[in-house]
């Protein structure tokens, strides 16, 4: 018998925990329907803040392209005035450039010929140099060739005088 109570123990705490569950559940449900209806309220209310701004700005793009409008006229008045001004300076300038150039070449013409006396006097004197260097090289390359010659010539005298010798020790024996 036991087992029976506590088995229609157990059901009947199931029972009530169902019946708790389902009250949660329905307040749940109730919580939820709720704040859904407060957010629809505020997205009403939203849409309608939404569209008040819209017109607002509507209204506010309308005087800015009005704006615009004359602000661009007066833009397009200042920039025919500015390049009427450029103009007139560009060939002022032009006229200046151009009388710096010829300056400029007359001077540039000048140095070239001075650059190429200055070139044609380097380039003699680097012959000229290049001229002494190989007579020097010569004189060196004479010098050391008579030098060897007359150490050749020494050997041999030396040579001869050791054979000289030689012979007359051959002869005393």
């Amino acid at each position: 018998m036991r087992n029976e109570e506590k088995r229609k123990l157990f059901e009947f705490e199931r029972q009530k925990k169902m019946e708790e569950a389902k009250k949660l559940a329905e307040q749940h449900a109730q919580m939820i329907q709720k704040v859904l209806e407060e957010n629809q309220k505020l997205l009403e209310d939203k849409k309608e803040k939404f569209h008040m701004k819209k017109a607002l700005a509507e209204e506010r793009k309308r005087e800015l392209d009005l704006l615009a409008e004359a602000e661009l006229r007066r833009q397009q008045e200042e920039e025919r005035l500015k390049e009427e001004s450029r103009k007139q300076v560009k060939e002022n300038m032009e006229v200046k450039l151009k009388e710096k150039i010829d300056k400029y070449l007359t001077m540039m013409e000048m140095n070239e010929i001075k650059l190429a006396k200055t070139r044609q006097q380097q380039l003699e004197e680097k012959q000229n140099k290049h001229n002494l260097d190989v007579i020097n090289w010569n004189d060196r390359h004479e010098n050391v060739e008579r030098r060897a010659k007359m150490d050749e010539y020494k050997r041999a005298k030396i040579l001869e005088k050791i054979e000289s010798a030689n012979e007359r020790g051959e002869k005393i024996k």
